[in-house]
């Protein structure tokens, strides 16, 4: 047999003096061990590894929501009866990245503005001439409206109803700081309504005001009709929405018939029967009919239905001095 030396030793042997397949066999008796102790170490250093799975998702995912927050800014509509009111709140949105200006307007354009634009948050004045924030609310729907910044003038009954439930608002003349702290705010709100939250509270404060409709907003192609509740001569009901008769018009309003006569003056408004409202100020007659029934001749002509269930509590206000 060949021998020689490499590194003082011979061909074909290990300075340990073991060959080759005695330490392969070594080595695979020993890696369940070094397995085992391998994954017990990962496991013991997951625990504290900033950089697990569940950790590393959540950074991702916060980083995504930083993203889609600069590619797709909140939508901004501002609704004011000022024009130098409106222009003060772009000019202070014009610097802030995470929203956009899509509309402005007056309350009489507010309903239709909102639904062709559908913004995520809603600079509102509450006090205009031709049609109040509320009822821009009332007609938008408190459970469709978006993120809400008040903007008023004093009012301390309004002030007072928005700190009772937390609400942000404005009040004119207000400086940079609380511009800025309010819409801090506005902001993470919209950001939880497109995740899904929801927010009672605006449908809590409109539950409070029991005050009556004295306008109401038609929407109608690019444009609000504003129907004074004065004007109302009856309203009928048609399914899901109602009818309101005033002269010769007649104005389709997607609410009900309970919806809508919880809004209603009741010193001015009744019941007549399941799908008919009167406004008692048109009554002109009142003629008898079978079985305790009764006809209302209105000052156009029409007759309407009275319900001999109903016929005692109108006559009752009927019979009440008119305010």
């Amino acid at each position: 047999m060949l021998t020689g030396t490499r590194s003082g030793g011979s061909f074909g042997s290990n300075v340990s003096g073991t060959c080759p397949s005695t330490r392969i066999a070594r080595r695979r008796r020993s890696w369940p061990k070094r397995v085992f102790a391998s994954k017990r170490l990962s496991l013991t250093w997951g625990r504290y590894n900033p950089y697990t799975r569940a950790n590393v998702a959540q950074t991702l995912l916060s980083l995504l929501v930083q993203v889609a927050m600069t590619e797709n800014p909140l939508r901004v509509v501002i609704i004011d009866d000022e024009p130098l009111a409106r222009e003060s709140i772009r000019v202070l949105l014009s610097d802030d990245a995470d929203v956009r200006v899509v509309g402005e307007g007056t309350g009489s354009d507010a309903v239709a503005l909102i639904a062709r634009t559908r913004p995520d948050l809603l600079f509102l004045d509450i006090q205009m001439p031709e049609v109040d924030g509320f009822a821009v609310i009332e007609q938008v729907g408190a459970d469709t409206v978006p993120a809400l910044i008040f903007v008023t003038a004093y009012d301390r009954y309004a002030v007072r109803a928005f700190e009772v439930h937390a609400l942000d608002y404005l009040l004119k003349p207000f400086d940079d700081r609380r511009f800025a702290e309010a819409l801090a705010r506005a902001k993470e709100r919209a950001r939880a309504r497109q995740r899904g939250e929801v927010d009672h509270r605006i449908a809590e404060l409109l539950a409070e005001r029991e005050v009556p409709r004295t306008r109401f907003l038609i929407p109608a192609r690019e444009k609000t009709i504003v129907v004074d509740a004065a004007q109302i001569d009856w309203i009928e009901a048609a399914d899901y929405y109602v009818t309101l008769h005033a002269g010769p018009a007649a104005h389709l309003l997607r609410q009900t018939m309970e919806e809508i006569e919880k809004q209603l003056d009741r010193r001015h408004f009744f019941r007549v029967h399941r799908s008919a409202i009167v406004n008692i100020d048109r009554v002109r007659e009142i003629h008898p009919l079978f079985r305790g029934d009764c006809a209302l001749v209105l000052t156009d002509g029409r007759r309407i239905k009275l319900s001999r269930s109903r016929r005692k509590d109108f006559e009752a206000l009927f019979a009440q001095p008119r305010t």
